[in-house]
């Protein structure tokens, strides 16, 4: 089994964030907004078995979503942004991410 952490980052206001990884939703948090001063909004991880997986990402209120694939053999961050239209962003790290 890996971990996989999971980063709501920059562009976030004030929205419900729906995360699945192979379609078993493992975050679903309301009222997500960034920290202006740091440029988190909130985090969550999950622990799934080793290989190709699907991570995909929605913000039900705008009917935005969007997927990336990654392949979890070791821990993984990934970092999502929200940019211009909503549009959802991948990172990911093979480290944690830093703020101030």
């Amino acid at each position: 089994m890996q971990t996989l952490h999971l980063e709501l980052q920059e562009g976030f206001d004030d929205d419900r964030v729906v995360a699945r990884l192979n379609g078993v939703e493992i975050l679903n948090l309301e009222h997500v907004t960034t920290r202006m001063q740091t440029g988190f909004a909130a985090a969550g991880s999950t622990q799934a078995t080793e290989g190709k997986a699907v991570l995909e990402v929605a913000l039900p209120a705008s009917g935005q979503q969007a997927s990336t694939e990654i392949n979890l053999i070791q821990t993984l961050w990934a970092g999502i942004n929200v940019g211009p239209g909503k549009a959802l962003q991948f990172r990911i790290s093979q480290a944690p991410f830093g703020y101030v």
